[in-house]
């Protein structure tokens, strides 16, 4: 009795082994290429939140020596004139504004109103960012 003998078909489970590497090798590249976009997306706001409490620890640092200075001064003027004021601070009409920036474009404008050497009173606080234009990360698209 002559049987036929049955055999496996390699083309089909071929295809699905090939189909299925490949589905993996896609998933493997964007897996590496997501990876590196989000350690770059990290260590900028890592650099960011660096420069930012850099110019808190300045800023209150300034309103510590500040009020040691009114404390030991008889008049604001002189108190004023014992401290070392940051480049482009100014003060009128009983009004300090003062300004820190770091490398990176971290900016505290600070601005405290002085009536009299018994204190002051922190009229603003802001933080912000100079914006850089030639920054490649900050290019969403071509205009080409």
């Amino acid at each position: 009795m002559a049987g036929r003998q049955g055999s496996v078909r390699v083309g089909p489970v071929s295809i699905l082994v090939l189909t299925i590497v490949l589905c993996l090798a896609v998933m493997a590249v964007l897996a590496l290429t997501t990876s590196r976009a989000e350690e770059s997306i990290t260590s900028r706001q890592e650099a960011s939140t660096i420069e930012m409490y850099a110019n808190e620890l300045e800023g209150q640092t300034f309103l510590a020596r500040l009020d040691a200075a009114l404390a030991a001064s008889p008049t604001v003027a002189a108190a004023l004139d014992s401290l070392d004021l940051p480049e482009g601070a100014t003060f009128e009409n009983g009004v300090l504004k003062v300004a820190f920036e770091q490398p990176g474009g971290r900016r505290l404008d600070i601005e405290v109103s002085i009536p009299n050497k018994s204190g002051y009173q922190v009229i603003a606080w802001r933080a912000s960012t100079e914006w850089n234009e030639d920054d490649p990360d900050v290019i969403f698209w071509s205009s080409s």
